[in-house]
């Protein structure tokens, strides 16, 4: 028998949450969506939770990452402290890591996932410092959440 422990949640988005950006900023993410089109994260149910979409437009590729209503996360993990403002980049780092664990995405993909956290952060109004340490914190700390815990008896 096999099975995960599924921890608790704090946080269920509530409407659709949309991320567009230039692949030609993270590299690792590109190479893994290159021709795939697009892939998708769903629960034991088939319920899609949200996926990634690659398009390619006039001047550069791009990404679309979408996470739907019904996804649960826990908002930045560690020392911190969850404020509206770093909401956002807790969701999508967290969706990202998951579809890592689920074998969705590669690994590979880690340091371009931190650094998209840290520009989500940015773009958001967390101060210069506080997204530092989020992000040192994810680059330093992040590999074990990356991990799939599967248990097998």
């Amino acid at each position: 028998m096999k099975y995960r422990e599924k921890k608790s949640y704090k946080y269920v988005v509530e409407e659709t949450y949309i991320k567009e950006l230039h692949l030609d900023e993270y590299p690792n993410l590109d190479r893994e969506c290159d021709g795939v089109g697009s892939m998708a994260l769903e629960n034991a149910f088939g319920e899609r939770l949200g996926g990634i979409c690659r398009y390619a437009g006039t001047r550069c590729s791009t990404m679309s990452i979408q996470v739907n209503p019904g996804y649960t996360w826990d908002g930045c993990s560690g020392p911190t402290v969850d404020t509206a403002n770093t909401m956002a980049a807790g969701l999508v780092h967290d969706f990202l890591y998951q579809m890592v664990r689920e074998g969705i995405i590669s690994k590979d993909c880690k340091e371009d996932i931190d650094n998209l956290f840290h520009s989500i952060l940015r773009e958001c109004g967390v101060i210069k410092i506080r997204a530092w340490y989020y992000h040192e914190a994810v680059k330093r700390f992040g590999h074990s959440s990356l991990e799939s815990k599967v248990i097998e008896v």
